[in-house]
């Protein structure tokens, strides 16, 4: 990962509606149980994990399937900010995309 790429997800920590929750023990043997149980990706596993114990109004997928733990949480599929831009237009103006930190391809 480059500086720049750091910087960039440093700057989505200072976001005012991002909720920074710390993980625990607790949270990681939910993860481990969730990878286990329902086949989540390890981040995913965190992810919902946390959102389960911190009992979040909702999940939002973006795009990961969240399907098999949609029982234990609340899952929702994210929907646009305003009439005026899409998503994707909002991000590319407040921070990185996933996308920013795909593997580089050799030239």
């Amino acid at each position: 990962m480059t500086s720049h790429e750091v910087e960039q997800i440093s700057k989505m920590f200072r976001w005012r509606w991002l909720k920074k929750i710390n993980n625990d023990q607790r949270v990681a043997f939910r993860a481990v149980e969730l990878a286990r149980d329902y086949g989540l990706l390890p981040g995913d596993a965190i992810h919902a994990a946390t959102a389960i114990l911190e009992q979040v109004d909702a999940l939002q997928a973006w795009d990961r399937d969240f399907s098999h733990v949609a029982h234990l949480v609340n899952v929702e599929e994210p929907s646009r900010m305003s009439v005026q831009s899409s998503f994707d237009e909002i991000l590319a103006r407040i921070g990185p995309h996933p996308d920013d930190f795909a593997p580089q391809q050799p030239s």
